[in-house]
């Protein structure tokens, strides 16, 4: 049961109505007072045009006032509501659409309700909605650093108001909780199709990050303005393309000993079982990048207590956050008391990315031991999304093809949603096909039909390939569907080595196959043209498949292993050696829009990650800090790709990096049309067997049509169940 399941909700006219929220003003202890205002969104004047439809302007905007009573009808108080009137002789009516607000926040807990009043009944909120309406009934002055300000000011005179936001008087918000009947599926059903229109059509978006306490909003803004000033500062610096090759490139980086021939004698040391003393590597620190140069607090400074909360918070990987953040006209975010400006968080992820090999330590406390140690490393990867997201949909010129559905859907894995189902449709207004998919829309049927009417539809669309993807090879818990249909409503098993276009990471496995993908109606499954062409030999043991439970020395063993595994091939098509095999199937190959300086960088920082074990001699991760800073490229680079895989070795004596859950004897596959090869297992050992779908993978050597040319490559006809 609903925490309102008994609540009386007024009727909606039209599949474009919706209801508003008027709430009363009210000192910090009073009771919550709001009332329904219902709304036609075809009646925005800002959609209209030049039509028959009286227009309101300034001068139409008038005080209506209304009144809050107890349950015996009694007033408790009056208060009045900014609303714009219909242009007519009586000046009677109100114009069927009204400026509002939309919150966008955390549901949250609901165990402990607060009790509030919606037209003078009582109503059930859960903790975070009930702090959001208290905040929202006070004077809002939303904050941004002064232009004037001195570049590290400490003080509140570094800052200045910007705009004065909801005076204190009604305000009309627009509340998921409270604005839609929960319980009426088919109304759940028509607002949901609407809900890109309710956040794009707000005047402004509120959005609560679900901090409840006071302190730290100006320290957190001052750290912005720090930030943001060494990166305009390192912009201004930046050497042109012409003088720019031989940037990366140490001082003194000629006579600096080599990484290699310092691993070469401690491993001799190490074979002879003498005693290992880690020497100074010699090198550079990597670390020093030019916004730490620029005034940026150092990692371990107690001000990035305030910037790991901040990522901390659940609101980031909220489901519907995704669509309510990128779709508003103007949209703050609030921790505590003080209003963040997001294209300031935007510019100050980017100086971090650019400027700073640091930036993923800025989210963990203890650095030189974990990657991450809470939930802030998935609130940055969230927030970068959310901003990636927000500058996509404002720029007309990138709603192509990477902005169907089946690729806004690789977003929703690490958020959360109370309902499976939402996984899709909160998707559906950030998409540029969104709309062919409302049909689809339904809260009747469960998750497991829903997905695979989807998964059936993208197939129909020719998206197959794209579907494919992304299936991961479900270690955890998964629903009862094809294995050809992703699981959206959980977290991948492990990373998705699929990017279209990122870098100039462009894959061809396939080479000219076509595309051939047809589904059974009758059984529900998957025929596509493709070829079997090696079996898996030997596996390590996979990395974790979440960044906040990787530990640095669980990453150092998994390169250990690696190495391990790949002195197992004596001579290796490619003609390379073995660190290099580790290393580019590691960063799954990207040689080609590397500079040298950058990949003798990468080359030096796997090589300390090996020998800072070898001079250990236990397999653990070095401690001496001059070495433990040269390993955080690799660690940066590399951690992204290899989460939840494992190394393994094929029969034809291939290197790669597969899924988590793939076994000895699966077989690797090619798909026509595909450009990753896959891994597939056998149902059983008849020749015509079905296969299950595991995922896809790395291998090294492979990625541009090489298969093809091997004596194994076999095609056929792959029947996926």
């Amino acid at each position: 049961m609903g925490l309102n399941d008994g609540f009386v909700y007024p009727a909606l006219e039209s599949d474009t109505h919706t209801r508003l929220i008027v709430l009363a003003p009210g000192k910090a202890d009073d009771p919550i007072h709001c009332f329904y205002l219902t709304i036609d969104l075809d009646a925005d004047w800002d959609l209209q045009g030049a039509t028959a439809q009286p227009f309101p302007s300034l001068r139409h905007k008038q005080q209506s006032y209304m009144v809050v009573e107890d349950s015996d009808g009694q007033l408790i108080q009056g208060f009045t509501l900014p609303a714009f009137r219909l242009d007519s002789e009586s000046g009677g009516g109100l114009h069927p659409f009204q400026k509002y607000t939309a919150l966008s926040y955390v549901w949250g807990d609901q165990s402990s309700p607060h009790t509030i009043f919606l037209n003078s009944a009582p109503f059930y909120v859960g903790r975070s909605l009930h702090m959001a309406l208290k905040r929202l009934r006070n004077t809002i002055t939303i904050l941004a650093l002064s232009q004037s300000a001195p570049q590290h000011g400490n003080d509140d005179k570094s800052m200045e108001a910007i705009e004065h936001h909801l005076l204190p008087e009604g305000r009309l918000l627009w509340i998921d909780a409270m604005c839609i009947n929960q319980v009426d599926k088919v109304e759940r059903e028509t607002q949901v199709k609407l809900m890109s229109r309710i956040y794009r059509q707000a005047d402004f978006v509120h959005a609560d990050l679900g901090y409840a306490g006071d302190e730290g909003g100006m320290q957190l803004l001052r750290l912005l303005q720090s930030i943001s000033s060494a990166g305009i500062t390192c912009d201004f610096n930046r050497p042109s393309p012409s003088t720019s090759h031989g940037e990366g490139q140490s001082k003194g980086s000629h006579t600096d000993p080599s990484m290699e021939s310092v691993v070469e004698s401690l491993w001799n040391n190490y074979q002879s079982k003498g005693k290992s003393t880690l020497p100074a590597p010699g090198l550079p620190n990597p670390s020093a990048q030019p916004l730490e140069a620029h005034g940026v607090p150092s990692e371990d400074d107690a001000v990035w207590t305030w910037w790991r909360l901040f990522l901390d918070s659940q609101y980031l990987r909220r489901l519907w956050v995704v669509q309510e953040f990128a779709l508003a006209k103007r949209i703050t975010l609030w921790f505590g008391t003080v209003g963040i400006d997001p294209n300031m968080v935007a510019d100050c992820l980017g100086y971090l990315w650019k400027y700073s090999s640091n930036r993923g330590y800025y989210v963990s406390e203890g650095s030189s031991e974990t990657v991450a140690s809470s939930t802030s490393i998935a609130g940055f990867s969230a927030l970068v999304d959310l901003v990636s997201q927000r500058k996509h949909i404002h720029n007309l010129e990138n709603r192509g093809t990477e902005h169907c559905l089946i690729n806004k859907l690789s977003l929703v894995r690490t958020t959360l949603a109370t309902d499976k189902r939402d996984k899709i449709y909160g998707m559906l207004g950030l998409a540029s096909d969104g709309l062919n998919f409302l049909p689809l829309v339904s809260y009747s049927k469960n998750a497991e039909a829903v997905y695979e009417d989807f998964a059936r539809e993208f197939v129909d669309r020719g998206q197959g390939m794209e579907l494919l993807y992304q299936v991961d090879s479900r270690v955890s818990e998964t629903l009862q569907i094809p294995t050809w249909v992703p699981d959206w409503s959980r977290s991948l098993d492990e990373s998705s080595i699929y990017r279209k276009h990122n870098q100039g990471r462009i894959y061809a496995a396939c080479k000219t196959m076509p595309q051939s993908i047809e589904i059974s109606k009758a059984d529900s499954k998957l025929r596509v043209d493709g070829a079997l062409f090696d079996t898996i030999k030997q596996l390590s043991n996979p990395l974790h498949h979440e960044f906040s439970k990787v530990m640095q020395n669980d990453f150092h063993k998994f390169i250990w292993e690696g190495g391990n595994l790949s002195t197992k091939l004596k001579r290796y098509p490619t003609r390379e050696s073995h660190p290099d095999i580790v290393l580019w199937t590691l960063l799954c190959d990207g040689k080609g829009w590397r500079s040298a300086p950058e990949i003798k960088r990468l080359q030096q920082s796997l090589w300390a990650v090996v020998g800072s074990m070898i001079a250990l001699g236990t397999g653990e991760a070095c401690e001496n800090s001059a070495w433990a800073l040269q390993t955080r490229d690799i660690m940066q680079e590399g951690l992204p790709n290899a989460l939840g895989r494992r190394w393994c070795i094929t029969k034809n004596g291939y290197f790669g990096l597969v899924p988590g859950g793939t076994k000895i004897g699966d077989c690797v596959a090619i798909f026509g049309g595909g450009v990753i090869p896959f891994i597939v297992r056998p149902q059983s050992a008849a020749k015509d067997a079905d296969f299950v779908l595991v995922g896809h993978g790395y291998f090294h050597g492979l990625m541009d049509g090489e298969a093809l040319s091997l004596k194994t490559f076999k095609p056929q006809k792959i029947v996926l169940v």
